[in-house]
């Protein structure tokens, strides 16, 4: 039988039956879940990952640090003011990240933004990195070199090819490659960045009897996509005619080098209409059946269809 609660005097008492109740007790593993996910709906930056590795540091436990969580867990201690913190995640960056454009690059392909003040720090970093590096292997480029082919070690179980090619016409190469594979975000501040430079190859190198043999190995070969050709193609576009000289423009514009780069830019936009409109049919299946439909009816009549 359910006990009963007092509520007035003895004398004048009215009882109602007592609840019962389901006590939940949470795990500690439930309740930092439920806490956590709370702190993240809150909007404070850095997330699970970079809450529990300030949690951790509260107990004197040092973050590990990798690639994957060093944004997230600066996040955290950014937004939270842990200053010790922040000083381990800089020395990090600088010494994994910063350090070269192979590595900012890499990071950049594969950063996940945080809506967060550390985004502007990372990807202003990185960038600046490899602007850097590729303005330099322009200043540095003293004279193209086509890739070379020639047989190595061949022999009828053995039989493969080798490109080689200038080490300073080589990094330029691979920077304006790796580059070009970056989000268009990045691509498109970086490219941005190297014209207000006004950065490019100089003179030799423009006017030189292998530039065209140069810049067909680059785009046709040495992009993997399409989307990296574009990108190219229209960072060394913009850098020459920014670098275009203000008295006899046309000396610069009617070289082999410029004319080169108009014969890509003719194929990509040749290319993108092609794409465009078999993206128009896909997404109209009906305009194509009745195109089709009116020419065989002209066809049946003796007309010549209309292109």
């Amino acid at each position: 039988m359910t006990k009963s609660i007092p509520l007035l005097s003895s004398s004048q008492a009215i009882y109602l039956p007592r609840p019962r109740f389901n006590v939940f007790t949470p795990t500690p593993l439930q309740a930092f879940s439920t806490f956590s996910n709370s702190w993240v709906q809150c909007g404070i930056s850095g997330g699970v990952e970079g809450f529990s590795a300030i949690a951790d540091f509260c107990y004197l436990l040092k973050p590990n640090f990798t690639l994957e969580n060093v944004a997230p867990i600066r996040a955290a201690a950014e937004f939270l003011g842990v200053t010790e913190v922040l000083e381990c995640s800089k020395k990090f960056l600088y010494v994994n990240v910063f350090v070269q454009w192979q590595a900012s690059v890499s990071f950049l392909q594969h950063y996940r933004r945080l809506s967060s003040p550390v985004d502007e720090y990372v990807e202003t970093r990185c960038l600046k990195v490899i602007v850097a590096a590729c303005a330099k292997a322009f200043g540095e480029t003293k004279y193209l070199t086509a890739p070379i082919l020639f047989l190595a070690n061949r022999t009828p179980e053995n039989n493969h090819h080798r490109h080689t090619t200038s080490s300073q016409c080589q990094t330029l190469t691979e920077i304006l490659v790796h580059m070009s594979s970056l989000p268009d975000a990045y691509a498109s501040e970086a490219i941005e960045a190297l014209v207000d430079a006004k950065v490019n190859l100089n003179l030799k190198c423009r006017q030189s009897r292998n530039v065209r043999s140069w810049l067909n190995s680059l785009i046709d070969n040495d992009c993997q996509t399409d989307r990296a050709r574009c990108w190219v193609v229209l960072c060394l576009s913009r850098m020459l005619i920014k670098g275009a000289p203000a008295i006899r423009p046309w000396m610069e514009l009617s070289s082999q080098y410029w004319c080169t780069l108009l014969e890509h830019v003719d194929h990509l936009v040749t290319m993108v209409d092609e794409v465009m409109k078999v993206a128009h049919l896909l997404q109209n299946p009906s305009s194509s059946s009745s195109s089709s439909s009116s020419a065989s009816s002209s066809m049946s009549k003796g007309q010549a269809p209309s292109v």
